[in-house]
């Protein structure tokens, strides 16, 4: 009974300005406009602090935390984290199988895919670090201390754009995580043409280009939402057309570049003999 009379109090029963909902706020606490650091900071890491802030401030309202939602948030968040240092560690041993392989490591100085390797790598050990250490924190404050984590949401709210560091940081590990997958596809492709042969150029390059359009077009559909979907496809439509007049005219330029590469393997053949 004196939970619940207490809960009755912080929700301001029976009074006009009464809390219906808990990520109501009744303060007008509602931390919309963004910082500099937000807006510069969130493309590079994918948008994904706006995801957590928006999930870190319905659970943080008026300085109340409820237990049930903070122990959904933090088991959502260590799910999330042990999914990112799997993936991260996949990644750290792919990047290692490919910069075994010889062609990419021959001792002739470092090359783009050599580099873009490297800093897949990099990432993917930043990732696995940032997870295991947030993970840790969460089962230090615990999913039923309440209390301990009130006070520390309560150091880093800031008065005008609320948990934004946090969320910050809680978008690191997916950030770099991506990052890792971007370089390592820029490394994989960069060894792929340094092939000068035309099948391999034109099959890896048509590769690309599908699964880059595939993949653009998920995610506009996933930041447009369901009332904006029409929109969304029809992005995918333009982007399908643009991919087909690609294709269509790709006919006609397979024959210039196998002549292309012809004329340079002739002239790569011909320049010992007139040494000679």
């Amino acid at each position: 009974m004196n939970h619940f009379r207490h809960c009755q109090y912080l929700n301001y029963y029976g009074q006009r300005g009464a809390r219906l909902s808990r990520d109501q706020t009744v303060h007008g606490n509602s931390y919309e406009k963004r910082s500099i650091m937000m807006k510069c900071l969130a493309p590079l890491l994918f948008n994904a602090p706006y995801e957590h802030v928006h999930s870190l401030h319905k659970l943080y309202v008026d300085s109340i935390v409820h237990q049930l939602d903070w122990r959904t948030f933090v088991q959502k968040l260590n799910a999330e984290m042990q999914d990112f240092n799997l993936l991260a560690t996949v990644l750290l041993s792919v990047n290692v199988g490919f910069l075994a392989i010889q062609s990419v490591d021959n001792g002739e100085g470092h090359s783009l895919s050599q580099i873009a390797s490297y800093v897949s790598v990099i990432s993917s050990f930043g990732c696995m670090l940032l997870g295991v250490n947030i993970a840790r924190q969460s089962y230090t404050q615990g999913p039923d201390m309440v209390d301990n984590v009130q006070a520390h949401l309560q150091s880093m709210v800031h008065p005008k754009h609320g948990l934004e560091t946090l969320a910050i940081i809680y978008s690191l590990p997916y950030a770099l995580l991506m990052w890792g997958m971007i370089f390592f596809v820029i490394a994989f492709l960069a060894e792929s043409f340094r092939n000068p042969a035309a099948v391999p150029l034109v099959a890896v390059g048509v590769t690309a280009l599908i699964v880059l359009v595939l993949v653009g077009w998920s995610s506009s559909c996933h930041k447009l939402g369901d009332s904006n979907l029409g929109a969304g496809c029809g992005y995918l439509c333009e982007s399908v057309l643009a991919a087909g007049k690609w294709a269509k005219d790709l006919p006609r330029r397979i024959p210039a570049v196998l002549r292309s590469c012809g004329s340079v393997s002739e002239k790569n053949q011909s320049g010992p003999e007139l040494g000679l």
